[in-house]
């Protein structure tokens, strides 16, 4: 058996420790020191220099050291044979107190056993009341506790130790309790029984006692025991070959009782040849003991018991007794563990491991890496492929519009024409890289700008240009056209015009028609009259019996003729004619329209009037001269020019309005797709933030091939080139196929129900427009009903088949619904949607012959119902319509479809797109903080609030718009920088966002490098 490492460093700092402190015991100063280190003195009434009192010096002096607590450790010792009366000791402790070092410099007095506990009892009145105290004593001793003397109990594992030898050795039957033949051994004893008792579970428990005087005769005395026995060692006199130390000599001990599995409850006795097991530590209870006694000036009087333990084995001896550590509790610690493999060779196993986690990674890395470019390939080809799919899809529309559409470059050349406008040109193809002028032949009267001024002005400028109508376009040789229209500039994201885009018309019926309304004017009917002011007299030609009829007379009264004119003019036609008489030159000319009653209706007329004046002498005579022209035709046609002119004017409002919400719709969508597409290439972010960034561009992608639909949709319609497949079906099932499908999207509290009767309605329609027109009802109102309940019905009304969808939902007043089936019109600006979804409904009913309603009251519901005609399905309509699969379905408004650091500069986002709004953040979080609002009225509040050193300022907003919560933080704060970002491409509506207070507008969709680039500047400047 090997000598304990940990034994020899205490048995080392126990002997320096007391080779100072004996030199120093009786030759303290006389007077008490005058620093304020602590000084402990610690007694002992055995010999002091055996192993337990070691470990306690050395843990006592340990816990001083690890805390620097400036002191001075004294051992006493009362006995130094061992063998002195308790009277003989009580005498020498007597004298100790009486020391100097007693008397002024201890400031602690530790008793280490129970007799030193004893000792300090029975001379309490010796003892300085400013010393304070503490003893050591075993848990379960009976010892005379005081209110001076602060106590700690060790615990001794006596049932612990008991119960694992059973675990251990289960067929054991007897188990010996050795302990040493001392006072300390006595306590052990009362200890033991106190927890074992004399049996348990029929294994029967025997007390020896260690003879000093008689060992040989203890040593027969154990072997006489039956091998089905374990022991329990609780011994302080064991050396570390496990001999046992006598007074005189040293005797072989464990090596004669080796039969035996040997536990020990004594730290100390590990590693001399005993199992080990549950033991305490002396050393533990000396550390435990400094760390509570250093407390006595502060804390009083206390009494402790320390139940801390060491499970410790011997794997010599656990080897002996083929005793594996997985038998043992996992908290187990081991001394004597032999050398493994990886102990010898630690350096080249950690060293392959290295080398092998290195392989490893660097092949997770690669692997990693290529699926990484596999994924950005693919999703780089659906994307292609995706935006193959939205220019074939434009395309279409740019087919089957009515306007001719012409895209140049800065040099005028084409690069993309239209069906409509190479049809209107006149030349023959190809068209593309070819100038303007070579393809369009376009003049101008004389002295008017030419149509390449527009086109050059537009460049410069920025600004949309529109023609005059009175452009002449070249068709052949013979053949003109007039044409009007607009040339609109077409920025790139860095706000540099790339291209122009003409859309023109043809306004020759119109100008034709103007020119047929002059050349009526000219061959208007008349008549001719003659007025006599003196006499009130009419005199009429026969030319006026056409208007008189069987009522004509040649001669009639002024007061007669006007109860033939309407009655809001006759005032005018008595003006008329009472300005005869204040006339002063000899010829007066002047005119007036009125309306004439003829055949029972008032037709238009113009009376042209020729007053002349003859004297003679003071005698002036006034004759009037007459014609009254029948301008009915021209009336008319005068009505229709302006009705045209304004249906004109309102189609070019209309068309810009498109643009302009084409523009916006499209653009908003698309900021997302360029926006998140750019993103995808950049490494800085993970491929988590990646995949949510493609997320994003499929749903934007989505909503934009949605709106195209939209639009195709009503181009077909409005072009006559839509197509049905007529089909007669089952309306009922239809109707319980769209409530079975929304019934899992309807909000809670809603509740969505058919009203059929028992009679299926067959109905003889297109199935898969009826569906259309079905899923968008039901969507809006799952849209705009909260709670209440959503109802789908249909019945017979004549020659009519009427179906309703009726909702509970907020309703809407008479002017919405007056727009409610207008284009891109929504009752809730900021609801999803195109705005496009009802317009499509209404034409296409309508192009069967249909109508559609829609009745609401604010706050209660809206019901919109649609009437289909009856139509018989002849046996060739099917073969006669060519049934189409284009089917763009428009599911956009179903449920279905839809603190900081204060260096950095904070920036207030105003957006209430969600994916703008990411967008945005994932730009500018990394240099700055954010701020989000939703509407203009959280952008005041959080700007009053946070003071943001930027405003980022949406201009379509919920709630309040953008321009008016830019005029009240601009009201606020005239230096902070407002930067506008707007889907609106128009010169109007940046001079807008300027007038309102904003320093610089940025376009959507918004590029990352342009927008840091303007947020830096102003960032900068501000």
């Amino acid at each position: 058996m090997r000598l304990s490492l940990t034994t020899i460093l205490f048995l080392l700092l126990y002997l320096g420790s007391f080779g100072i402190i004996s030199s120093q015991s009786y030759y303290a100063p006389d007077e008490p020191p005058q620093n304020k280190e602590k000084s402990f003195t610690l007694i002992y009434t055995k010999i002091h220099n055996t192993e337990r009192l070691a470990e306690l010096n050395a843990g006592f002096a340990s816990y001083l050291s690890s805390h620097k607590i400036p002191s001075r450790v004294r051992t006493l010792t009362v006995d130094n044979t061992g063998e002195s009366a308790y009277f003989d000791k009580i005498e020498r402790f007597k004298e100790i107190l009486q020391t100097p070092f007693i008397k002024f410099t201890t400031n602690v007095l530790v008793a280490t056993d129970s007799e030193a506990h004893r000792l300090i009892l029975d001379a309490d009145t010796l003892i300085p009341k400013r010393l304070s105290m503490i003893s050591v004593v075993y848990n379960g001793s009976r010892i005379q506790k005081n209110d001076k003397i602060s106590t700690v109990a060790t615990q001794l594992f006596f049932k612990e130790n008991f119960k694992l030898g059973m675990r251990l050795f289960p067929q054991t039957k007897n188990v010996l309790i050795l302990t040493d033949e001392s006072p300390y051994g006595d306590i052990e004893v009362d200890v033991a029984r106190e927890q074992l008792g004399r049996s348990i579970d029929d294994v029967l428990i025997h007390y020896i006692r260690i003879k000093k005087n008689n060992f040989r005769e203890f040593i027969d005395e154990i072997k006489q025991f039956p091998s089905n026995t374990f022991i329990i060692l609780s011994s302080w006199q064991l050396d570390n070959y496990g001999n046992y130390k006598l007074s005189t000599s040293t005797e072989p001990f464990l090596t004669e009782i080796e039969k035996f599995p040997i536990l020990a409850t004594q730290y100390l006795s590990v590693g001399s040849g005993t199992i080990g097991g549950y033991t305490s530590s002396t050393w533990d209870v000396g550390y435990k003991v400094a760390s509570m006694a250093n407390k006595l000036d502060s804390s009083g009087v206390f009494h402790d018991t320390i139940r801390d333990y060491r499970l410790v084995f011997d794997y010599s001896a656990m080897d002996r007794w083929n005793i594996s550590s997985k038998d043992l509790p996992k908290s187990s610690l081991f001394l004597n563990k032999p050398d493994s493999l990886l102990d010898n060779y630690r350096i080249e196993i950690n060293f392959l491991l290295a080398l092998f986690s290195i392989l490893l990674l660097s092949l997770l890395v690669f692997t990693m890496y290529h699926i990484r470019h596999r994924r950005l390939t693919l999703e780089n080809e659906q994307l292609a492929a995706k935006n193959f799919k939205r220019k074939e899809l434009l395309d279409n529309t740019l087919k089957v519009m009515s306007e001719g559409v012409v895209s140049l470059d800065r040099d005028f050349n084409i690069i993309e024409i239209n069906i409509k406008a190479a049809e209107m040109s006149g030349s023959s193809g190809p068209y593309i890289g070819k100038k303007f002028s070579e393809v369009f032949n376009l003049s101008q009267p004389p002295g008017k700008p030419a149509f390449e001024n527009f086109m050059i002005l537009a460049l410069k400028s920025g600004v949309p240009q529109s023609l005059l109508p009175d452009f002449v376009l070249k068709v052949k040789n013979s053949e003109y056209k007039f044409i009007t229209g607009e040339i609109f500039p077409v920025v790139d994201t860095k706000d540099k015009i790339r291209q122009l885009v003409f859309v023109f018309r043809d306004i020759t019926e119109f100008y034709r028609l103007s020119r047929f309304l002059r050349t009526a004017m000219e061959s208007a009917m008349f008549y001719t009259w003659y007025y006599n002011p003196a006499e009130n007299n009419f005199i009429f030609d026969e030319s006026f019996k056409s208007v008189a009829g069987k009522y004509f007379v040649e001669t009639r009264k002024l007061e007669d003729f006007l109860e033939m004119v309407h009655p809001d003019d006759r005032n005018q036609l008595k003006e008329h004619h009472k300005h005869t008489g204040s006339v002063n030159n000899k010829e007066d000319i002047s005119s007036t329209d009125f309306r004439v009653l003829k055949d029972g209706k008032y037709e238009w007329w113009q009376r042209r009037s020729i007053i002349q004046l003859n004297r003679e002498g003071d005698i002036v005579n006034t004759n009037v001269y007459g014609m009254d022209i029948n301008i009915n035709d021209y009336k008319e046609r005068e009505c229709e020019l302006i009705e045209a002119k304004k249906r004109a004017e309102e189609s070019d409002k209309l068309k810009t309005a498109f643009l302009s919400n084409m523009s916006h719709e499209i653009r908003t969508p698309l900021n997302g797709i360029v926006g998140f597409s750019a993103l995808l290439s950049d490494n800085e972010y993970t491929e988590t933030e990646k995949a949510e960034f493609s997320d994003i561009i499929s749903s934007n992608a989505k909503m934009l091939l949605g709106l195209i639909n939209d639009i195709l949709d009503l181009s077909r319609i409005e072009s006559n080139s839509i197509k049905f497949d007529i089909r007669e079906f089952s309306l009922n099932k239809q109707i319980e196929e769209v409530l079975s499908i929304h019934q899992r999207v309807v909000k809670e509290g809603v509740k969505i129900i058919s009203d059929l009767g028992e009679a299926d309605i067959l109905l003889v329609f297109d199935r898969l427009r009826n569906y259309q027109i079905l899923n968008n009802l039901v969507g809006n109102s799952i849209k705009f009903t909260e709670k209440g309940e959503i109802r789908i019905g249909a019945r017979i009304n004549g020659n009519f088949t009427e179906i309703y969808v009726s909702d509970t939902g907020k309703g809407m007043s008479n002017s919405q619904l007056e727009k409610v089936f207008s284009r891109f019109y929504k009752a809730d600006e900021f609801s999803s949607g195109s705005g496009l979804g009802l317009p499509i409904c209404k034409a296409l009913i309508e192009f069967f012959g249909g109508t559609i309603k829609a009745e609401s009251i604010v706050g209660k519901g809206t019901t919109i119902t649609y009437s289909l005609p009856h139509k018989t399905l002849p046996d060739n309509y099917l073969s006669d319509l060519h049934p189409t699969t284009d089917m763009n379905m428009d599911n956009s408004n179903t449920s279905a479809g839809n603190l900081q650091n204060v260096a950095t500069p904070s920036i207030l986002i105003a957006e209430d797109l969600e994916s703008n709004y990411i967008l945005l953040k994932i730009i500018l979080s990394k240099h700055y903080n954010i701020l989000w609002a939703k509407n203009g009225l959280e952008a005041v509040s959080l700007f009053k609030s946070h003071k943001p050193d930027l405003v980022l300022m949406d201009i379509k907003m919920p709630v309040m718009d953008g321009l008016e919560a830019t005029k009240i933080i601009r009201s606020e704060s005239p230096f902070v920088p407002i930067i506008a970002q707007t889907a609106n491409a128009f010169e109007s509506d940046h001079r807008q966002a300027l007038e309102a207070g904003c320093n610089e507008i940025i376009t959507k969709p918004i590029k990352s490098v342009r927008l840091l680039e303007v947020v830096e500047k102003f960032i900068t400047r501000h």
